[in-house]
């Protein structure tokens, strides 16, 4: 009967465990995931107030750059520089004139009137994330002047100022984000009040840390009938003696 009980609490941890490494081991990045259809786990669009009213892009498109092509969302008729783009290259690669692709990186630009360009993360099952953002200034023309923020659940966790080419920012945290929660990395005009010169790379990864709720709520109903066994056997035991 020992051995029984051993069986089934090994059976209740190895199944828990299972479900928690499942859950440990999703990670995304905004370029390694970068989509032409825009739904899913990243979204592409923007904002003219932080933390509301986001409108997602609707036209998808790809070009050449100096070193090769490369993919884009933006708005379809629209100003051409307010967008999100991906370099399909694998190197270094200068579009739109002036704006520097990291090698299969990504750059946003902000629109002529305040818009802010915007990745969105939506997480597909509940659980602790951590995500963790690079951004950097990526016009060689001039210094960009650009200002970057998270945004978790419409929330500001987190923002600064890119002045300057070679400058960067970068933010990273842990939270809990229910299904169909929100991460958004944003990146707007900056202090001088124009959209001019203004790519930043945006270099933003998004990874689960613990196990969704459901996970730990079948480890301790395992648990609990684990006991309920237990006391059961002991009772059984007393009275036979």
């Amino acid at each position: 009967m020992r051995s029984r009980f051993f069986v089934m609490l090994t059976a209740v941890f190895v199944t828990s465990a299972l479900g928690s490494t499942a859950q440990a081991a999703f990670s995304t990045t905004l370029a390694g995931d970068f989509s032409s259809t825009n739904i899913g786990t990243w979204t592409y669009g923007y904002q003219t107030t932080l933390g509301t009213g986001f409108t997602l892009f609707d036209e998808y498109g790809t070009g050449t750059g100096t070193g090769g092509n490369y993919e884009f969302w933006r708005v379809a008729g629209g100003n051409p520089y307010l967008g999100i783009y991906h370099d399909l290259s694998g190197m270094t690669n200068l579009i739109n004139g002036t704006e520097s692709l990291p090698a299969g990186g990504v750059v946003q630009h902000p629109g002529p009137a305040a818009e802010y360009s915007v990745s969105r993360f939506t997480a597909s099952t509940a659980g602790v994330y951590s995500f963790s953002v690079l951004f950097t200034g990526q016009d060689v023309a001039q210094p960009a002047t650009t200002d970057v923020h998270v945004y978790v659940n419409n929330m500001q966790d987190s923002s600064g100022l890119i002045n300057g080419t070679t400058t960067s920012q970068s933010f990273n945290n842990t939270i809990s984000l229910a299904a169909g929660g929100t991460i958004d990395f944003a990146v707007g005009y900056g202090s001088n009040g124009n959209y001019f010169f203004d790519s930043t790379g945006v270099s933003a990864s998004v990874s689960v840390v613990t196990p969704e709720p459901a996970s730990m709520t079948m480890m301790g109903i395992g648990l609990a009938s684990l006991a309920g066994y237990g006391v059961r056997r002991r009772n059984r035991t007393q009275t036979t003696a």
